[in-house]
């Protein structure tokens, strides 16, 4: 079995990483399955079979995305792939809307973005000051929809990707 295991695949994993947008129950059969499968599987891997605690598991990834030789990565991509794998996380039903927008503006903030944190700023207020309305809600969110769309798809492929793995890992510990 082929698996993708480049740089830049690991530098998204650590943003589904980093924004818990997966854990531990979702890569780790995937590393054991690797690891099973290849005389020499990558160190990083190894290492990261064996990491639970979500920010020491995105650092493993991190750090092999990010090691010499350097790779020039699109950074404004990684932050609209965050906010993505947010989204994602909204659409799942793992966090509300409001958890979105205040997620995503803050991640925005400081990190560039295709839009300014100011966005994600104003749609919350708007959405507070609607009295959280589920109309209000449902305009938002197709128009971030939209404008992330591309990154959506990605994180959302990867999110089901990786979710096989979860449903193994949670029928195997039953």
């Amino acid at each position: 079995m082929k698996y993708d295991l480049s740089r830049e695949f690991a530098a998204k994993l650590s943003v589904m990483l980093e924004s818990s947008l997966i854990h531990y129950k979702y890569y780790e059969l995937w590393c054991d399955e690797i690891i099973e499968s290849m005389d020499n599987p990558p160190y990083w891997i190894i290492d990261l079979t064996s990491t639970k605690y979500l920010p020491d598991a995105r650092n493993v990834v991190y750090s092999y995305a990010f090691s010499e030789p350097f790779i020039d990565f699109y950074y404004l991509e990684l932050t609209d792939f965050y906010i993505a794998c947010k989204y994602v996380k909204y659409i799942k039903k793992h966090i509300s809307w409001a958890t979105f927008l205040s997620s995503a503006g803050s991640y925005s903030d400081g990190n560039s973005c295709c839009v300014e944190c100011e966005y994600f700023y104003s749609l919350l207020s708007q959405f507070e000051e609607s009295e959280y309305s589920k109309n209000m809600e449902y305009e938002q969110s197709e128009e971030v929809g939209k404008k992330f769309s591309s990154y959506i798809k990605e994180s959302d492929r990867l999110y089901e990707y990786f979710l096989k793995y979860f449903r193994q890992y949670v029928s195997k510990t039953k």
